[in-house]
């Protein structure tokens, strides 16, 4: 009888993590060097941090380090947020108002860009909006974003022989208001602001205690201002927000810190001009639970986000798909790869292994998830992952190992004059 070779492979096994990577005696270090960066950055210069994954206290942690600097040094910053719960302590003495401050030109091209932004609004309603503004402004000097929101823009001509009647404007001002309504640039567009003042109704507010204040003046006054959105969805307060941060762009330096705020389709969005395409004036802080999927818009938006002189510190993160982004981001790399058998014959059994070299993740995946434990070819134990309040604080992005560092709570010391 022939011998009858029955090749059985009992086991192939890819080596693709590398021990230096996920020795589980690798050290753990203090935050010393976070927080020596973050005391490093200042006013002048470009900096850039991406800070994605873990929980809400982690990057709370995180960012506190660097409102202190801020605050220190007098940097002005813009903290925005979608409802992020420990920041909300520190929006209670100012709020957000676009119109505060502001020429009529000023204003209307804020509203005028998020329209057509987030809206898709023709820029025809330019005209409109800016004779809105100029009639309030007119009769109340100084004017806030409810006034504009409640403006009757169905009835212009009835509000404006109201106010003459009362005498909030004079006769020569009624007049010219009443000509420039009758353009027909202006008249037939004015319906067309109902759906940007409907989506701005969540900024609007008064309030007796608060302070009204804009970018601009919180950047001029070297303020830390706290801006909540309560929601990442609203693209129309979005894109007004954005809109003026990015006019503050081309004439002021300071810092924007944001928090769980996502980037826009529209490639023309003032979100992604300030995001991905600062003008070097501004120095961004960008964190969220998961960066990646913050990002995930267009291919090439992650890429710009993290690519140059971005630092990054990385929590563990809890989507797979979003730790195979952090692993792509640093490439791959040869890898061997064993593969052991056996050959059962007729008379013996021998065990065969080969190796091969392939390319595969410097970082595997699982090295940017929870910490668990799992075995090497030689049935070592190894650690992947991270465990709670670690992170790893990446200053240069060509590593042969990723640093992880453990964070130490850091009280936020801002000065009330400065919220």
């Amino acid at each position: 009888m022939g011998v009858l070779l029955l090749i059985i492979v009992v086991g192939v096994i890819a080596i693709f993590i590398i021990t230096k990577y996920t020795n589980p005696e690798q050290p753990v270090i203090d935050d010393t060097k976070f927080k020596e960066y973050c005391a490093n950055l200042n006013s002048t210069a470009m900096h850039n941090l991406v800070i994605s994954g873990g929980d809400v206290a982690c990057r709370f942690l995180a960012v506190t380090s660097l409102l202190n600097v801020a605050n220190q040094k007098k940097i002005p910053t813009i903290v925005l947020h979608s409802g992020f719960e420990p920041f909300n302590q520190f929006s209670q003495d100012t709020y957000y108002d676009p119109c505060i401050g502001r020429e009529s030109e000023e204003i209307a091209e804020i509203f005028t860009d998020a329209a057509s932004n987030a809206l898709g609004i023709d820029n025809v309603i330019h005209s409109s909006i800016k004779l809105i503004v100029d009639i309030l402004q007119a009769e109340n000097g100084d004017i806030t974003l409810v006034d504009v929101i409640k403006f009757p823009y169905d009835d212009v001509l009835g509000y404006l022989d109201e106010r003459k009647d009362n005498g909030s404007i004079s006769d020569s001002q009624h007049e010219k208001f009443k000509q420039r309504y009758n353009n027909p640039a202006i008249r037939d567009n004015m319906l067309r602001v109902a759906p940007l003042f409907q989506k701005l109704r969540t900024l609007a507010r008064k309030s007796n205690t608060s302070q009204a204040v804009n970018f601009q003046q919180a950047v001029l006054n070297r303020q830390i201002l706290f801006f909540d959105l309560l929601s990442d969805t609203n693209a129309v307060l979005k894109e007004l927000v954005f809109s003026e941060i990015n006019k503050l762009t081309e004439t002021h330096k300071f810092w924007v810190v944001t928090e769980g705020i996502s980037f826009m389709e529209n490639s023309e969005s003032n979100v992604n001009a300030v995001l991905a395409k600062n003008r070097n004036n501004i120095s961004l802080f960008y964190s969220g639970e998961d960066v990646p999927a913050l990002a995930s818009q267009t291919e090439n938006i992650f890429h710009t986000l993290v690519s140059g002189n971005t630092k990054l510190l990385l929590f563990a993160h809890t989507s797979a798909v979003s730790a195979e982004k952090w692993s792509g981001h640093f490439g791959k790399e040869n890898v061997e790869k064993i593969t052991t058998g056996r050959n059962v014959g007729w008379r013996d059994t021998t065990d065969t292994r080969s190796t091969t070299t392939e390319k595969d993740y410097a970082f595997p995946p699982q090295v940017f998830m929870k910490s668990v434990q799992t075995r090497d070819t030689n049935n070592n134990t190894v650690v992947l992952g991270l465990n709670d309040n670690q992170g790893y604080f990446i200053e240069r992005q060509e590593l042969s190992f990723l640093p992880i560092i453990q964070l130490q709570p850091t009280p936020l010391m801002l000065e009330k004059q400065a919220i």
